[in-house]
């Protein structure tokens, strides 16, 4: 399973094969289909193994804290579940990856080890699920190292606590009503079925779903789009290309309506709301497509592909925000958007999952936890309950 793990950490999904591991492992293809009958069986035991060690370090986690005073308990775990990623990086990039191909059984699984570790710090779901974002996004998420590495490692522990404690805004930052925007639904919606009518976006979905992405090829598009090959090749040279002119062609449109959607709003706050909406709506219901994805994009048509925070424009107004004082200045706004990236996984792909009860709940109530920290909240539930 070592092994399988350093193949997939060169190119993650895109390149882990039966064939690649034999390779690096100096072994045939037929002797290694003794272990695995395919890539998904591969998969699944490396999810396996993953698990394995995974569960031994919580447990460990959970004996080293209630050995401790209960006041030092939060701040330890930070710091002890920061250092774990840090020397378990490849298998928190393995995890985060399974978290999205995972079955039920697995989701239960953790959602019992974070019941676990709760308990042991003694806190409340909220601020263990704000801890553990916020150390993957200091100690786990690829495209962030190279700018952390600018701040210690106590530097980020201490960062964590007063983020989790605190929120990331200031004072000045006051969270909107939680009415549901439904301007912004009705123009995501036809925005879907405009892309949804792309001739060319229908026949890769329609492939993809009745072949798998291991089955695609341009004779089969070209069949499926009712054009013939000849036609096709006008628009496209190869899959790559193919791939990358169609999602640029829908994320120049998605940019178009984040700018006209943002632009009727007055407040940053509510530029915000709007922003994380809007990203919330375009977030695969079924966000096992992005393991789709993996396995027939490269590292090379990534490289190609115009995201939207890199354009022009996009992030101006978490900029305004931070210049404004509603966000603290500890941030650059890319990392921003990262942090509020993970927050939508989270809401969209954990806490919608109907498995883990009173954690799903409104954007804006997401906002308010994000923004004004959990001793806020905490204050809040207790003002309530009296």
């Amino acid at each position: 399973m070592e092994a399988a793990l350093d193949v997939w950490s060169d190119d993650e999904f895109c390149n882990t094969s039966l064939a690649t591991l034999s390779k690096h492992l100096g072994m045939t293809k037929p002797a290694l289909y003794r272990y695995f009958k395919n890539k998904e069986d591969l998969l699944d035991s490396m999810a396996g193994y993953v698990q394995e060690l995974e569960t031994a370090w919580i447990g460990t986690l959970i004996e080293k804290l209630n050995s401790i005073s209960e006041e030092r308990r939060l701040h330890c775990f930070i710091e002890w579940f920061a250092m774990g990623l840090k020397k378990g990086y490849r298998y928190a990039q393995f995890d985060s990856f399974n978290t999205l191909r995972c079955n039920t059984m697995t989701r239960k699984q953790r959602f019992a080890q974070a019941e676990g570790l709760k308990e042991a710090v003694g806190t409340s779901l909220d601020t263990l699920n704000l801890v553990m974002m916020y150390c993957f996004f200091f100690w786990g998420w690829h495209e962030m190292l190279h700018i952390q590495q600018e701040r210690s490692d106590r530097e980020k522990i201490d960062l964590v606590l007063d983020l989790v404690q605190h929120g990331l805004g200031t004072g000045n930052f006051m969270v909107p009503s939680a009415q549901k925007d439904h301007e912004v639904q009705a123009q995501v919606d036809r925005l879907k079925r405009t892309i949804q009518e792309e001739p060319v976006i229908m026949a890769v979905t329609g492939v993809v779903q009745e072949k798998g992405f291991s089955g695609i090829t341009l004779e089969k598009i070209a069949e499926s789009a009712g054009m013939s090959k000849s036609t096709l090749y006008n628009y496209f040279e190869n899959k790559d290309q193919m791939l990358t002119k169609s999602l640029n062609t829908i994320v120049k449109q998605y940019i178009e309506l984040h700018r006209a959607l943002l632009s009727e709003k007055d407040s940053f706050e509510e530029k915000l709301l709007t922003h994380l909406e809007l990203q919330s709506s375009f977030f695969p219901k079924k966000p096992q497509a992005f393991i789709v994805m993996k396995q027939f994009v490269g590292k090379g048509v990534i490289s190609k592909l115009d995201r939207p925070v890199y354009q022009p424009g996009f992030l101006t107004f978490m900029d305004e925000g931070i210049k404004a004082d509603k966000l603290k200045p500890c941030f650059s706004a890319i990392e921003y958007q990262v942090i509020f990236s993970f927050f939508i996984f989270l809401e969209r792909v954990i806490f919608e999952s109907g498995e883990y009860g009173s954690q799903a709940r409104e954007l804006p109530d997401w906002l308010e936890l994000l923004t004004h920290g959990t001793q806020e909240s905490e204050r809040k539930e207790t003002s309530r309950s009296k």
